[in-house]
Formats: C-alpha cells, structure tokens, sequence
C-alpha cells in the first residue's frame, strides 16, 4: 500500500521543510502539493522535493479557497504535548541527546526550550504571513472546537460530524505549572497569547 498526502501551500517558506520532512518520516510515501501564488521560496522548496522523487507540484494561478485555522491555548497545548508526545519529537529530541520520556512537567518544559519541532512552534507562525496579514478566513478555538466546526460547516454548506482522536487524558492543565514554567510558556508563545488573546 502506497501513502499519499495533498498539501495546500502559500508563502510557507520558513515552516514547509519540517512539515514535509516530518510527514515522510511518519510513513508517507508520496505528498501531491499545490502552490496558490506564493511569493517567497515555497516554489523552489516544492521543486526540491518534486527532484527528489517524492512530490508531485502543481502551480495554481487562483486564489478561491476557504482556509480556516484552530488555535489552542499555549499553556494547555503544551500539557497535551506532555501527556500524548508525539514519536516524531521524542525521535528528533533524542537525536539531539534530550530524553523527553518518563519526566515530570517542569523538567519536560525545560527540555523541550532546546528542541524546534513543528509541534513546538508559535501557532501564529501558521496563520500570519511575515508581514502580519492574516492567511486564513476564519480562526476557531480549540476550546470550542465542535461549535466553530459547525461555523466552518455552515459557511461552505456541509454535514460533516468532527470525531475527536488521541485525546489525552489529564488533569486540569493549570495544575501541572509552577510559577517558572509558567512564566516560560508565557514567553515563549507570547504572541500566540496575545494575537488570540489566551490567558493562564
């Protein structure tokens, strides 16, 4: 069996290698991507790939797609990190000689501080260009996933029923911070706390 993933792109150029790397090292075998009008080097990074044998581009010369986005709130994301780690990071982390099994919360925070995995960086950096425009039409809430599903729903006219996969099961995510790793999360993601306007 043959694994293939479509990818939709624009101005992706500083997040699309880790995101197709990632996928390639998770078993898929052949990503089909479309470019819609990018400006920056996410052509070129596409064709890299497409030499590579393992993607297939297509250029698009129309901009008529409803894109939309789910946020969650940094200090909660990080908790379901924590209890759900992905392989991928626990792979890329003991590449770099980080042991991310089998610890408590605040040393989990102290260690991932040195790791850049996809899974890790600001969800702004998906939804923003560099200039600060928004690439989406619509940003949901992770909070508020099914009612903002059924917005996305309506807006294009469709009855489709979200199944909730992988959920992790833990207490309240303010109990696993102290002040310090608190402190850190608010920091390190402070423009995702601010742009969607999440609080502790």
């Amino acid at each position: 069996m043959t694994l293939i993933m479509t990818l939709l792109v624009r101005d992706e150029q500083d997040i699309l290698p880790a995101n197709i790397e990632y996928h390639l090292s998770q078993g898929v075998d052949f990503i089909i991507a479309t470019d819609n009008l990018s400006c920056d080097a996410t052509p070129a990074i596409l064709k890299h790939y497409e030499r590579r044998g393992v993607l297939r581009c297509v250029m698009e010369s129309e901009d008529n797609y409803y894109r939309f986005a789910f946020v969650r709130n940094p200090w909660d994301k990080l908790v379901s990190i924590y209890s759900n780690t992905d392989f991928n990071l626990l792979m890329q982390a003991q590449a770099q000689g980080i042991e991310l099994k089998c610890l408590e919360f605040p040393e989990f925070i102290r260690r991932i501080a040195e790791i850049q995995h996809i899974h890790l960086l600001p969800q702004y950096d998906f939804i923003y260009a560099e200039n600060g425009q928004c690439l989406v039409n619509f940003i949901g809430r992770f909070e508020q996933l099914q009612g903002d599903f059924a917005q996305v729903c309506q807006t294009l006219n469709l009855d489709i029923q979200l199944p909730h996969h992988n959920a992790s099961v833990h207490t309240p995510y303010q109990d696993y911070y102290t002040e310090e790793s608190k402190a850190w999360v608010g920091e390190r993601y402070q423009v995702d706390i601010e742009t969607f306007n999440y609080h502790f």
